[in-house]
């Protein structure tokens, strides 16, 4: 077995055994090609929908104290956004973030 197919397998294993709807591989397509599936700001936005409701791209761009969420929601994003990109974004940095965009460019740095 190659090892590109054996490390399919346990990308599929592992997404199997895991089930939890946050765990993203996103090294692993279907295909069995290896590949980065989506772009840090896709990625983003696609946590932004799901874990704060807002689908609007433009709000990316928008000052996060305009985005009407409130420093609960704030917190449990951020960590969501630590355990998506297997980072450690301390909150005195997330907050110096003016807007989702500057999370995003921080997070292409690392």
């Amino acid at each position: 077995m190659g090892s590109g197919l054996w490390i399919s397998n346990l990308f599929q294993q592992l997404n199997r055994i895991l089930q939890t709807p946050d765990v993203v591989f996103p090294f692993y397509s279907a295909d069995s090609h290896f590949e980065i599936m989506t772009s840090v700001e896709d990625r983003i936005q696609s946590l932004v929908e799901t874990h704060l409701g807002i689908s609007d791209r433009t709000k990316l761009d928008v000052r996060t104290s305009e985005l009407g969420v409130n420093s609960l929601e704030a917190v449990a994003f951020l960590k969501t956004v630590n355990r998506e990109f297997g980072v450690s974004i301390p909150p005195s940095v997330a907050s110096g973030f003016s807007t989702l965009r500057a999370m995003i460019e921080y997070l292409e740095t690392q």
